[in-house]
């Protein structure tokens, strides 16, 4: 399998990247259409090979993502971000000070005068990056205070981190308070979406999204590699042979009307207290609605869900193809989630 193969449109929570090798050798060859109602990141969608797909999510960020990616005007607002992210960077005049001093209250002095003048390609994000970034030193130095200044490189980096922070605080500020152009707020959601802690989505009693920064990993991150693929001839190429559709997942198939020569993939969100990625609740109600709904379609489908005595009870095995396989999870939030769950492919052909 190619390294294309394995790309996805974004960091997306429950992604198949590296389930593909397994979950290929089942899609029927002889299916004309790729249908998938809960596409998510993109991966089987990118990684099939049909002559037509259609595509859907209930999330409406992500769908304007899909909708948008190829987008000039969005490629130059990741070109934008990676700008202010370069410009976060402490300069070489900034390093050597740090490297000069122990003086905690003097590194806090370096840091702040640096990130004062920053300068930003966002004008709404610098004003709140303005706001973010004094508290969120402070609380590195004072953690330096409590604990004992580290090494010079893990100080340096503590405080690096405090900055990139700030202003992944500054961008999901901006992302909850919802903005009135729908490609500044997709490219405030992609933000989010790869700079969080381990690409979770999860939202507050208010609404808001309320996932903290990746940490230290995440500070050399930048976006060119998903304008490469955004602007690549093969994902152009996949987008005009692709219907995208923002709907619940029966609106959805029953507006485009799936035929025996149809193939369904389907990854629901899956059957466990921990099923609300994007704020969209799919609990056991909306499993048997699915399980229902699919039972009536003449399609050719391949279900990949988590093991559990619900989903058994949905889909007998005396009626329906099984077969599993262990599932190392890449979102561990909170301890909610256990790393490795066994997982079902079930068919019904």
């Amino acid at each position: 399998m190619s390294e294309i193969l394995r790309t996805s449109l974004l960091k997306y929570p429950g992604g198949k990247t590296r389930e593909l090798k397994n979950l290929l050798p089942f899609f029927p060859s002889d299916s004309d259409r790729f249908i998938d109602p809960f596409v998510g990141g993109g991966s089987v969608w990118i990684g099939s090979n049909y002559s037509k797909n259609a595509i859907n999510d209930f999330s409406k960020d992500l769908i304007n993502l899909y909708n948008h990616s190829t987008d000039k005007e969005l490629l130059s607002l990741l070109n934008d971000f990676d700008e202010d992210l370069e410009n976060l960077v402490f300069n070489s005049e900034t390093l050597n000070k740090l490297k000069e001093t122990d003086d905690l209250d003097t590194m806090n002095n370096i840091v702040n005068n640096f990130a004062s003048n920053i300068d930003f390609k966002f004008s709404n994000i610098k004003n709140q990056f303005g706001a973010e970034y004094p508290k969120y030193i402070k609380r590195k130095i004072n953690y330096l205070n409590k604990k004992g200044i580290k090494s010079k490189e893990d100080t340096i980096d503590l405080l690096q981190t405090s900055l990139n922070a700030s202003y992944y605080n500054a961008v999901r500020f901006l992302y909850n308070t919802v903005s009135d152009s729908e490609l500044i707020q997709t490219s405030l959601y992609l933000f989010i979406r790869e700079f969080c802690y381990s690409s979770m989505f999860r939202f507050g009693k208010n609404g808001f999204f309320n996932v903290p920064y990746g940490g230290k990993s995440y500070n050399n991150k930048r976006f060119q590699n998903h304008i490469d693929f955004y602007t690549s001839e093969f994902f152009n190429k996949k987008k005009e042979i692709t219907d995208i559709y923002n709907l619940d997942f029966q609106e959805f198939l029953e507006k485009i009307e799936p035929n025996n020569n149809d193939f369904i993939f389907l990854d629901p969100p899956y059957d466990s207290d921990f099923s609300t990625y994007d704020n969209n609740s799919f609990d056991k109600s909306e499993q048997e609605r699915l399980a229902n709904y699919i039972k009536s379609l003449n399609s050719k489908w391949l279900l990949v869900i988590k093991d559990t005595d619900l989903i058994r009870s949905l889909y007998p095995e005396d009626k329906f193809n099984y077969f599993d396989y262990k599932k190392r999870y890449a979102v561990n939030f909170m301890n909610r989630n256990k790393q490795k769950v066994n997982h079902l492919v079930i068919t019904n052909f």
